[in-house]
């Protein structure tokens, strides 16, 4: 059976809004929806450099598709609390053969490169800021509990659907192509619902996405 690693760090407003949106798009009911696929999820405090590095170099898990949420930087991507998981200065060889999913800001010119150049079959990521387009601590207090005050505001549902019709149609084995015009097509189609900043936010993301359907990766390139 095919493995697929998801890392959600999932401590701070920024990255609860990613694994929660991400949790009601992909990983709910994933094993119904996804049997061929087996999932290793590392969640908030398991989102560390060597857990991951583990579960991937591990046999046992056969993991050919890696999604993982959380900050970035040109050159780094971090999970739990800001911990450094992958950098571009690292021997990176062990995703070879793997498809990768990076939803975080700014990793593709670096981090990216650096996983295609190391043998990764594919990378999905973005050059630029991922946009929210939301004031995100403007939200309750306690936002790291109450996960469905972020799942009721529509604008954030449309930003971060965007990115989740990446893994789920890579988990559907669509060509890179036709993943990418349906990320296209739900910005067409939802931007004229949301408000300005939120429509800018969609757009500038589809700008700063890059896929093997533009050059990152095989064409071809399915699990």
């Amino acid at each position: 059976m095919i493995g697929v690693l998801a890392v959600d760090p999932c401590y701070d407003r920024q990255t609860q809004a990613a694994h929660t949106f991400r949790e009601h798009h992909i990983f709910d009911k994933f094993s119904s929806r996804y049997p061929m696929f087996k999932l290793v999820h590392l969640e908030r405090e398991q989102a560390t450099r060597e857990a991951v590095i583990n579960v991937i170099e591990d046999p046992q898990y056969n993991i050919k598709f890696l999604t993982a949420a959380g900050h970035g930087s040109t050159n780094v991507y971090r999970g739990y609390k800001g911990e450094v998981i992958f950098k571009d200065s690292d021997r990176l060889e062990y995703l070879n053969g793997i498809t990768v999913h990076l939803l975080s800001c700014y990793t593709a010119p670096g981090l990216g490169l650096s996983m295609i150049n190391a043998g990764a079959k594919a990378f999905w990521g973005y050059v630029g800021k991922f946009d929210y387009s939301y004031d995100i601590n403007q939200g309750s207090s306690n936002m790291l509990n109450a996960p469905n005050e972020l799942i009721e505001d529509s604008s954030l549902e449309a930003i971060f659907l965007s990115d989740s019709l990446i893994v789920r149609g890579i988990l559907a084995r669509r060509s890179p192509r036709e993943i990418y015009d349906a990320v296209r097509t739900h910005v067409d189609f939802s931007s004229p619902q949301v408000d300005y900043h939120s429509r800018r936010a969609l757009i500038d993301n589809q700008a700063h996405l890059v896929c093997p359907a533009i050059v990152w990766g095989s064409i071809d390139s399915t699990l």
